[in-house]
């Protein structure tokens, strides 16, 4: 399991959206054009949907050892934000309770920050950077954008073809302690199913990571 001494960055506790707080956001988004929704195509955003996940740890080599319970995640209800509506999107781990407040614009996935967390078409914008220390010294750099899309994505659910959201950490070799100074983590999402696999945990100082694989899930039509 997790030691304390080293620096985790727990991205399912924290929240994809909370990482960008303080980000250049790129490109803008008119979120007053009626254009079409393709991204809720591979989001599947309706209320009522959820999604089961296995937890494993990743040890970096690509062996999984798998974490005792399950994930549950699924969409509340609509919310109104800033005049807009949103989708409450909740990802429950053991007593870990993250939940954000999502809505698709054209082929974007957003936040009521703009943050860009998705899209099934805009494969070469960088759409965030941020920069973090480590007990005040410098740490690492986090780059936001798509990675690939038509990818293979294998699942206890089965085998799924991916767009897959990039988290890439340039770590400094201070931070890193001797593990590697890149590291990337992933959300992957499946046309028609939604998201079957995201990287909930990254180690800032070992090459492990902790990542969810969908098990089972049931969409609304």
């Amino acid at each position: 399991m997790m030691s304390k001494s080293n620096t985790m960055h727990k991205l399912h506790l924290i929240g994809l959206s909370l990482l960008l707080f303080s980000c250049d956001r790129n490109p803008e988004i008119d979120s007053g054009r009626l254009l079409p929704a393709a991204a809720v195509d591979y989001t599947r955003l309706q209320v009522g949907n959820y999604w089961i996940y296995e937890v494993y740890e990743n040890d970096g080599k690509g062996n999984l050892t798998f974490y005792k319970g399950l994930d549950s995640t699924y969409v509340e209800k609509d919310t109104m934000i800033g005049g807009l509506v949103y989708k409450k999107f909740v990802e429950q781990y053991d007593t870990s309770k993250a939940v954000s407040y999502l809505r698709t614009v054209s082929h974007y996935l957003t936040n009521p920050l703009g943050d860009i967390l998705f899209s099934s078409e805009d494969f070469k914008t960088i759409f965030a950077t941020e920069y973090k220390t480590v007990n005040g010294k410098p740490g690492y750099s986090v780059t936001y954008q798509m990675s690939a899309r038509d990818t293979l994505t294998s699942t206890p659910a089965g085998v799924f073809t991916t767009s897959d959201f990039r988290l890439k950490y340039t770590i400094s070799p201070l931070a890193a302690k001797g593990s590697d100074t890149v590291k990337y983590a992933f959300v992957k999402y499946a046309k028609g199913a939604g998201m079957v696999f995201k990287t909930i945990g990254i180690y800032i100082d070992r090459n492990q990571t902790v990542e969810k694989r969908l098990l089972r899930y049931s969409l609304k039509k």
